[in-house]
């Protein structure tokens, strides 16, 4: 029984992963770094003042059609 659990393991190629593990530990990531140029693009795209406007005309919007 063990012996087909041996056999079984060995014969399952582990490269593909081993490559993603390789490529993945190489990369410098920066988690906060990431997030404020996310930010700062999201302002700079005027996306953030489309958010606040869409926020101010639904919550007018929900009080207009509420008794």
């Amino acid at each position: 029984m063990i012996n087909i659990f041996y056999h079984l393991s060995v014969s399952i190629d582990f490269s593909p992963l081993t490559n993603v593990l390789m490529t993945i530990s190489e990369q410098d990531v920066d988690i906060i770094g990431n997030v404020q140029k996310a930010f700062s693009n999201f302002v700079k795209t005027g996306q953030a003042l489309a958010l606040l406007i869409g926020f101010i005309a639904g919550y007018m919007f929900r009080g207009f059609t509420s008794y």
